[in-house]
């Protein structure tokens, strides 16, 4: 498997607008999994410390759907400054998460033992 996986964390200032975001993420074969969880964050802004209640996003996908799931993320959140982290997977996944994560995210084909994206509206290349 020659697919680099990777996994992008953010948060959305509440649970309309991370449902909104990670369907869209889902729906557009963008991300295999997005995974939502209730936090509080505390930081500071314009000079006050702020706490806020707020939904973190762990969004599965492969990194070359990096750049489209960016521009999702900026284009569906209400925060002026959205975060977009990126962890990269480092051991190796076990065959059936990799299978699953190629055939869920991208519309990935195998072709000589690589994979690529299938030419598909929507899909990362």
């Amino acid at each position: 498997m020659n697919a680099e996986f990777i996994m992008i964390v953010t948060a959305c200032p509440n649970r309309q607008e991370a449902d909104r975001l990670s369907r869209a993420l889902v729906d557009q074969r963008l991300a295999a999994c997005v995974q939502a969880s209730t936090i509080t964050s505390r930081y500071r802004w314009r000079g006050t410390i702020e706490t806020e209640d707020e939904i973190r996003l762990l969004i599965k996908t492969k990194a070359s759907c990096f750049e489209q799931i960016s521009k999702t993320i900026t284009a569906l959140l209400s925060y002026e400054n959205p975060e977009i982290l990126v962890l990269r997977f480092i051991n190796n996944l076990n065959k059936s998460i990799t299978s699953y994560m190629v055939g869920s995210s991208c519309m990935l084909e195998e072709s000589h033992g690589y994979w690529t994206t299938k030419s598909t509206a929507g899909a990362c290349r």
